[in-house]
């Protein structure tokens, strides 16, 4: 039952009321500890075209998809959430603005490096990301906010890019 309550059936990765109940504990703990916080808001580019193209189901898998490709990447101390339809959000704690940037490219190139092949259509799906790192004494909404402007940024400058 609690697995059902914090984590994604589909994804496997936990869902947003655990980023609700986490994000506030690891900013405070980044503020106490004083040490690096990010976080990274992930959205698969185009995904109502992809679902059209491949039903929802095949939509599903694109997630289940992109999902295992986030994991792949991560460290342990990492955390991955399943953020909206198509959004994933992760944690990193002790990583700055540069390694939460090494960590997007390492996730881009996963992504880019496998196709998924549905109902006779090959799709690699491509992702923008948005970073933000935590400033010290902030609320963890305002980090939330910030990473949430940072991939609309990415999406202005073009998609399937990092900002």
């Amino acid at each position: 039952m609690e697995k059902m309550a914090f984590y994604d059936a589909l994804t496997g990765v936990m869902n947003r009321k655990s980023l609700d109940e986490l994000l506030p504990k690891e900013t405070k703990r980044a503020e106490r500890h004083g040490y690096d916080l990010s976080v990274m808001i992930i959205d698969i580019d185009n995904f109502k075209i992809i679902n059209d193209q491949v039903g929802h189901i095949g939509g599903d898998q694109i997630l289940k998809h992109a999902s295992k490709a986030i994991r792949q990447v991560l460290r342990i101390s990492d955390l991955p959430f399943r953020f909206g339809g198509d959004e994933f959000v992760l944690i990193l704690p002790n990583t700055d603005l540069v390694g939460a940037r090494s960590a997007a490219k390492q996730i881009m190139a996963s992504l880019g490096n496998s196709a998924v092949e549905i109902n006779n259509h090959s799709i690699t799906p491509r992702v923008s990301i948005g970073l933000a790192s935590y400033r010290h004494g902030e609320h963890h909404e305002e980090l939330i906010r910030r990473s949430d402007q940072a991939l609309y940024d990415a999406k202005k400058n073009g998609r399937n890019c990092i900002s």
